[in-house]
């Protein structure tokens, strides 16, 4: 399987260096209170916990979409909701098991042209299906010659002619490598066929190596991507701007960043307690369902949640990145999130026109309410009860109490 040249988004490793392309979108960000009011979501007028196919069907939401008629999708872990919001009737596509219709875990979902993409991930495949819920086709990406991991490599986006996005990190040898640095990310365009095209390439995350365990650097910058239909926004976090480009390559505007945040004393201290518990906190997670889990993961996870690293001792960078997630939702808005904290209660979206590079409005929600997509003045979210069991919502926006 050979890999094509690199083409198409290579400028983007030089972001701060600039491409030629429209200039910094600071020069045309609208100002006014209308560009930066604070909405937050009013009443839900939708809820699943309410329609009774629903009610007990989703343990996990991996995903859910606004779809173009009244209807909406949500995504669980082997079966797929195709949602009518006005007469509350859902079809379903998928379930347990091996065969071209069924899944073994869905791992993550995108929008693609046709309708929606799902990552099988223990079957190493993407399935296609379109807005009607029907089945177009699946890309098998187990001999993809990824510089790391096939697990390790998630699709992120779908290409405008259907091939699918996978980022591709470049990690170091666990064994030989000590100290702190970059590992570099790859985008790989991969077809049907297999054929395999690097379309950008970026910095990538910041990691710490030490003997006993490997893992981000506190406050770490990395790369982010996010993709319309016609745009590709492409993140370094240790820049000023965020750079936007055409599918087909080549610098087409940016959007500034928020101002980056020194970290305080009880937040680097929630990061080290918070990285700490990590182990265990997969290891009760995956502990649920040790059917769906190889009894030598438990295992591994059993026996690093005993051990410590030394976490006073971690690198942590003196400002945290300015922002920790790109979203493009269904009116190909950007939407970017501010970094959290694990101490902060809430989360601030900034949704910003990705043709005009003018921002549109603020949103925040709770930290425990994932934005799944929005589409005009309402957003769909992921929301969980007081037992811990995640329920999808559809909120409008409102203004928020001065």
């Amino acid at each position: 399987m050979r890999k094509k040249p690199i083409a198409g988004l290579l400028c983007l490793v030089m972001l701060s260096a600039g491409c030629g392309g429209m200039g910094d979108a600071s020069n045309q960000v609208r100002e006014g209170q209308e560009a930066n009011r604070p909405l937050h979501p009013g009443p839900s007028t939708f809820d699943s916990s309410e329609l009774p196919q629903l009610t007990h069907a989703l343990s996990v939401i991996v995903g859910g979409f606004f779809l173009p008629d009244s209807g909406m999708v949500l995504v669980e872990r082997t079966e797929v909701y195709f949602v009518d919001m006005a007469s509350g009737e859902a079809k379903v596509f998928g379930r347990e098991g091996g065969g071209p219709l069924e899944f073994r875990r869905i791992h993550r979902a995108l929008r693609s042209p046709e309708g929606i993409a799902l990552q099988d991930n223990y079957r190493l495949r993407v399935v296609f299906l379109d807005n009607r819920g029907e089945f177009v086709g699946d890309t098998r990406y187990n001999t993809v010659p990824f510089k790391g991991s096939l697990m390790g490599a998630p699709p992120v986006a779908v290409h405008p002619d259907g091939r699918i996005v996978f980022g591709d990190r470049e990690g170091k040898n666990f064994g030989s490598y000590r100290g702190r640095t970059w590992d570099p990310i790859e985008y790989l365009a991969v077809d049907s066929a297999g054929e395999v095209e690097v379309v950008a390439q970026g910095k990538g995350s910041e990691y710490y190596y030490e003997a006993r365990s490997s893992g981000s650097v506190f406050f770490g910058h990395s790369t982010l991507l996010a993709a319309s239909p016609d745009r590709v926004a492409i993140a370094e976090t240790d820049q000023e701007s965020i750079g936007v480009f055409g599918w087909g390559g080549g610098e087409v505007g940016r959007i500034p960043m928020p101002p980056a945040v020194r970290p305080s004393r009880d937040q680097v201290r929630a990061v080290r307690e918070y990285r700490a518990g990590a182990p265990s906190r997969s290891l009760e997670r995956l502990s649920r369902a040790p059917n769906e889990v190889p009894a030598v993961v438990l295992e591994g996870l059993a026996d690093l949640a005993t051990l410590r690293p030394d976490l006073d001792h971690w690198p942590v960078n003196d400002l945290a990145p300015p922002i920790d997630e790109l979203f493009v939702d269904f009116d190909e808005r950007l939407w970017v999130r501010d970094y959290h904290f694990t101490d902060q209660d809430s989360v601030t979206w900034r949704v910003w026109d990705m043709e005009r590079f003018t921002p549109l409005f603020q949103v925040k929600l709770a930290a425990d309410e994932e934005l799944l997509d929005a589409r005009g003045d309402v957003v769909l979210l992921r929301r969980e009860d007081e037992l811990d069991v995640p329920r999808a919502v559809i909120s409008r926006l409102e203004p928020a109490a001065p």
